[in-house]
């Protein structure tokens, strides 16, 4: 199988499990095209490869879709996507979208959104939309090299890059945390002082994610709505899933399950912040992460591809 048709298959199989829904010919195929800033490369003209540059290089990571009511501001509909390094992502809308307006926004998983300037008609069953040109945007997003792109450094999601998200990249930094993390602006695997420097810099400038409660990513925690904070990555994953708590709890159980709910894995552990499940056997997916500690509960969806 080629690299386009992996990539093809991937993208495809994300949409069908985000949605729930089975492609129609009615289905509305929404293209959108976007960059993160830190993944951005100008030598190359296009995103790094994130998720698994060996195994699949043309694939940079995900994100998060979301149909914007002009008027109220408030999001209709969100989808989680993969995103070429090109920066192409494609989402399969239910046809009852057809004929509708929407603002089109994007955020990557450790970035501000970037929405459209005007609303786009879902007048057809294909559909496109440009966000790295700079005049479609109606929200700040860097320029640097000529394209419009997310600004990253918004760690902890809350809308701003500031000295919150700082402190966390620094924290990460010192303990020499690597792989696929929040804290990675680059996509290079490591958190370093590009990472830090890319926060840094746009702490300064200012920023605010008038969007930023509009949809809450898959395998991210609710900072807002509980009390137990972890995120899971990668995602979509294939041969492990790293589970990170916010702090070490005294004891955590831990269970994964598919989308029927049948138990796959469950353990307990004692005085851990971060937790790897052995995933190679599991099939393509839905699956979801359990985590029970100090009488607090949080569950976390996951894609396997």
């Amino acid at each position: 199988m080629s690299i386009e048709q992996q990539m093809k298959k991937i993208l495809f199989f994300l949409i069908i499990v985000g949605l729930k829904l089975p492609v129609t010919a009615q289905s509305i195929q929404l293209e959108i095209r976007a960059y993160a800033q830190g993944f951005y490369s100008p030598s190359l003209m296009e995103m790094v490869p994130v998720v698994d540059p060996i195994n699949h290089p043309t694939l940079c990571d995900t994100a998060t879709i979301v149909l914007i009511d002009s008027s109220s501001g408030q999001s209709i509909y969100c989808d989680r996507v993969a995103f070429s390094t090109r920066g192409y992502g494609i989402s399969t809308l239910p046809n009852g979208f057809l004929g509708t307006s929407y603002l089109i926004g994007v955020r990557f998983r450790n970035t501000l959104h970037v929405v459209s300037l005007n609303k786009l008609l879902l007048d057809s069953t294909s559909k496109s939309i440009d966000l790295t040109i700079p005049s479609n945007l109606c929200c700040a997003f860097d320029s640097t090299y000529g394209v419009a792109s997310a600004y990253s450094g918004d760690v902890n999601r809350d809308g701003t890059v500031d000295v919150t998200d700082i402190i966390i990249i620094d924290n990460d930094q010192s303990l020499g945390v690597t792989g696929y993390v929040l804290t990675d602006l680059t996509g290079d695997g490591l958190v370093d002082n590009d990472d830090a420097n890319i926060a840094s810099d746009n702490n300064a400038l200012l920023l605010y994610d008038s969007y930023s409660g509009l949809c809450l990513p898959t395998g991210l925690s609710d900072t807002e709505n509980s009390t137990l904070h972890a995120i899971a990555y990668p995602n979509p994953f294939s041969e492990k899933i790293t589970i990170r708590l916010a702090k070490d709890y005294a004891q955590v159980k831990l269970v994964l399950s598919d989308a029927l709910g049948k138990i796959l894995y469950s353990g307990n552990f004692s005085s851990q912040s971060s937790l790897t499940i052995e995933t190679a056997d599991l099939a393509s997916g839905i699956y979801y992460v359990h985590i029970l500690a100090d009488e607090k509960k949080l569950v976390l969806k996951l894609f396997a591809f």
